[in-house]
C-alpha cells in the first residue's frame, strides 16, 4: 500500500509539474510587476492558504480572476509559483520572459527573500524549503575563508524580515557568528550587519560564551581549543 501510494504521488507531482507554464485549465491570472502569469486556482489553494483565498468568490481578486502582489519583486513571486507547481524553486539568478533579475544579490539572500514570502503568504512548504536550502548554503560558504561575507551580507534582511518569535533562520546565522567569530570580526560586513542588526552581535557574543563555557573550549573557526592549550 505504501509503494502505490508513494508511485501515486510522484505521478500526481509530475502532473502538477507539467502545468506550470502552459495555458491548459488556467482560471486566474497572476500579477506581480512586470510579470504577467496564467495560473491555475487549485494549484493556489493547494499550496498557499492566503493565495488560496483570494480565489475564492468572496474575494475580489476571485470574482476578477486577478491577483496582483504590488509589493514584491517579480522574480521572488515567480519563484513562489515555481516552489507550488513544481515544488522546487531557483536559487540562482533567473530571467522571466527577457526580464533579468536586477535585484539579484545571493543565493542566501534569494533564500531569506522566500522564507520571507512563504510566511506571508502561509505557503508552509516553501518555508521549510527556504530554511532547507539556506542551512545548505550557509554549510557551503562556512567552508570557504572567502565566502564568509556573503553571510554577514544577509543578517539585516533576516533580522528585517523575520519576528523575533521566529528564530530559525537567526539562529543560523547566530551559530555561524559565534563558531566564526574570530575569522569574522575584522569583516567589514560584520560591522555593516551590527549597525543595521544591533542584537545579532548581542546574541553572537552570548552564543560564543555558552559554547565555551559547556565546552570548557576556546572556537575559532569552527576548530575548539582546549583552554589550557
Amino acid at each position: 500500500m505504501a509503494d502505490s501510494t508513494r508511485l501515486f504521488s510522484e505521478i500526481r507531482i509530475d502532473k502538477l509539474r507539467q502545468l506550470f507554464g502552459t495555458s491548459d485549465g488556467t482560471d486566474m491570472r497572476f500579477v506581480c510587476g512586470g510579470m504577467t502569469k496564467d495560473v491555475h486556482s487549485f494549484v493556489l489553494q493547494l499550496g498557499s492558504k492566503v493565495l488560496g483565498t483570494m480565489c475564492t468568490g468572496a474575494f475580489q481578486e476571485g470574482l476578477n480572476g486577478r491577483i496582483e502582489l504590488k509589493d514584491h519583486e517579480p522574480h521572488l513571486a515567480y519563484r513562489m509559483l515555481q516552489h507550488l507547481y513544481m515544488v522546487d524553486y531557483s536559487a540562482g539568478e533567473i530571467e522571466i520572459d527577457g526580464m533579468k533579475e536586477e535585484s539579484f544579490v545571493s543565493e542566501l539572500h534569494t533564500h531569506v527573500m522566500m522564507y520571507a514570502m512563504a510566511d506571508e503568504y502561509d505557503v508552509r512548504d516553501l518555508k521549510k524549503e527556504a530554511l532547507w536550502k539556506f542551512g545548505q548554503e550557509l554549510m557551503t560558504k562556512a567552508r570557504q575563508t572567502e565566502a564568509l561575507a556573503t553571510v554577514l551580507e544577509v543578517v539585516p534582511a533576516i533580522y528585517a524580515t523575520t519576528p523575533e518569535s521566529d528564530r530559525r533562520l537567526r539562529d543560523l546565522v547566530v551559530l555561524f557568528g559565534a563558531l566564526y567569530l574570530m575569522r569574522i570580526k575584522d569583516l567589514p560586513e560584520l560591522g555593516t550587519a551590527i549597525t543595521h542588526s544591533p542584537d545579532y552581535i548581542i546574541e553572537v557574543l552570548q552564543k560564543f560564551e555558552q559554547i565555551t563555557v559547556k565546552s570548557g573550549k576556546t572556537v575559532i573557526g569552527g576548530v575548539c581549543y582546549s583552554a589550557d592549550y
